[in-house]
C-alpha cells in the first residue's frame, strides 16, 4: 500500500473509503462514518470534485428543509487491468473504480508460452481493452490471477502447472517494467473465495471455496471471520496437496493427483482406447470432436455409461473426503465447490452428498457454485479496489 503521511490526504482516503462502502453518501453521512468535521468534509469533497474523482449524483431527500447533495466515486476516473492466465487463454478485464467490468478481451495461449511472450500479450491486451472502453480513465494498477503458487507479497511465481517457463520468476516486477503500473499476483482460487463470499455467502462469516479446475487440479480459498486467510507462506488452501488414504488403494497420495480433472480426463481417454465407455464415445461422435468436459462425462454417466459412472463416483468420493477433512479442521459455515464444477452438475452434487453422508457424522453445508459466475473477477475487484483508490490520490496535491 502507499505511504499516506499527509493528514489531509489520509482524510481524503477516509472519505473515499466511506463512499466506496456506501455507494452514494451525503456529507452528513460521511461525517457520521469518518468522525471528520463538516468543514473538513466540505473542503475534501470540493477537492475531490475538482479532481473529478468524486461526482455529485443528485439531491437527497429529507422530511423537512433543504435537500442535501449526494456524492459517489466516479468509477470512470481510473481503472485496474485484471487478467487471469489459465491453460488455454489469457483473459483480460478492465475494472473501474467501482469494480464494474467496462471492457474485456481474451487471447489464446498454450503451455509453450514464455515470459517475454506473456508480457507482449499483456501489453496487447491492455491496448485492445482501452480502445474498447467508453470512458476516459487511465489504467493505474494491474492484477494477475494464476492457478498456481505465488508469493502475494513480492510477486514471485513458484510454479504455474502447464506453464513451466514461469517457475521462480518475479512476474510482478517484470509486468511493472513492461506496462509501467504496480502489479499484484493472486491465486485464482483465493480470488474466487472472496468473490463467492461477497456473492453467495448468505450471511456465512467462515467459508471455504474449493476450486476444481482443468488447469492444475484442486485448490481452495479460505474466508475466516469475513476476511481472506493468507499465511506467510501463501500456501493456505492448497487442498489438492492433501494425502487421501495411506493404504495403497486408489486414494493414496495427494488429492489432485488422484482426482484432478486432468487425471479424470486421462482415465476417460484410457477407457475409450480400450473400447469401454460406449455412451461417452457416442456423445463424442455426436459432437464431432474428441474434446472432453466434466459436463460431457456427467451426461454419459446419466445415460447409464457404467464405466464413466464408476469413474465419476470414485472421483467425487475423493473430493468428498477432502471436504470432510476441511470441515473437520475448520468447521466453516459453508463449503462451496466451484471452478469447473457448478450447480448444473446435478449428478456430481448427488454423488458428493451421498459420499459425505457416509463419511461425516454431521451434516455439512455444501453448495455448488453458480453456473457461469465469474467470482474470481468479483474477488479481484474487491481486493484491488482500495489500492486503486490510493493510487488515484497519489498525484493529488493537498495543501
Amino acid at each position: 500500500m502507499l505511504e499516506i503521511g499527509n493528514t489531509r490526504q489520509r482524510n481524503l482516503l477516509m472519505l473515499l473509503y466511506a463512499m466506496d462502502d456506501a455507494g452514494e453518501a451525503t456529507a452528513a453521512y460521511l461525517a457520521e462514518q469518518t468522525g471528520l468535521s463538516v468543514a473538513t468534509i466540505s473542503r475534501g469533497l470540493s477537492l475531490l470534485k475538482a479532481k473529478t474523482l468524486v461526482v455529485q449524483r443528485r439531491k437527497g431527500t429529507t422530511e423537512v428543509g433543504r435537500r442535501p447533495d449526494v456524492f459517489s466515486i466516479n468509477g470512470a476516473y481510473a481503472h485496474c487491468m485484471y487478467c487471469y492466465l489459465n491453460a488455454d487463454a489469457l483473459q483480460g478485464y478492465l475494472l473501474d473504480l467501482r469494480g464494474k467490468v467496462v471492457s474485456r478481451h481474451a487471447v489464446e495461449v498454450d503451455c509453450s508460452l514464455t515470459v517475454a511472450q506473456f508480457l507482449d500479450k499483456l501489453a496487447d491486451l491492455k491496448a485492445v481493452m482501452m480502445e474498447k472502453k467508453r470512458s476516459s480513465g487511465c489504467v493505474l494498477t494491474v492484477s494477475l490471477a494464476i492457478s498456481g503458487l505465488a508469493d502475494v507479497n513480492d510477486g514471485i511465481i513458484s510454479q504455474i502447472p502447464n506453464f513451466p517457463n514461469f517457475a521462480n520468476v518475479n512476474l510482478s516486477e517484470l509486468v511493472r517494467e513492461k506496462l509501467g503500473h504496480p502489479c499484484f499476483i493472486y491465486n485464482a482460487a483465493r480470488l474466487s473465495a472472496v468473490g463467492a463470499y461477497l456473492q453467495d455467502a448468505d450471511g456465512a462469516k467462515n467459508l471455504v471455496y474449493m476450486d476444481v479446475n482443468g488447469d492444475c487440479g484442486v485448490g481452495a480459498g479460505i474466508i475466516l471471520d469475513g476476511r481472506l486467510y493468507e499465511d506467510r507462506t501463501c500456501l493456505a488452501g492448497e487442498v489438492g496437496h492433501m494425502v487421501i488414504g495411506t493404504n495403497g488403494d486408489s486414494g493414496n497420495g495427494p488429492m489432485e493427483r488422484e482426482a484432478g480433472l486432468d487425471n479424470v480426463f486421462r482415465q476417460a481417454k484410457r477407457l475409450l482406447a480400450h473400447g469401454s465407455a460406449p455412451e461417452l464415445q457416442r456423445l463424442l461422435d455426436k459432437q464431432g470432436s474428441e474434446q472432453l468436459s466434466l459436463s460431457l462425462l456427467e451426461k454419459a454417466a446419466a445415460e447409464l455409461d457404467l464405466d464413466i459412472y464408476s469413474l465419476l463416483d470414485r472421483t467425487t468420493k475423493v473430493w468428498a473426503a477432502a471436504i470432510a477433512n476441511i470441515y473437520a479442521v475448520l468447521a466453516p459455515d459453508q463449503i462451496i465447490v466451484g471452478g469447473t464444477v457448478h450447480q448444473g452438475h446435478k449428478l456430481i452434487e448427488k454423488m458428493l452428498r451421498h459420499h459425505l453422508s457416509h463419511m461425516y457424522h454431521r451434516p455439512i453445508s455444501l453448495q455448488l457454485a453458480k453456473k457461469g459466475a465469474d467470482t474470481h473477477v468479483l474477488g479481484a475487484a474487491h481486493l484491488s479496489g482500495r489500492f486503486l483508490l490510493e493510487m488515484s490520490l497519489a498525484d493529488t496535491q493537498v495543501v
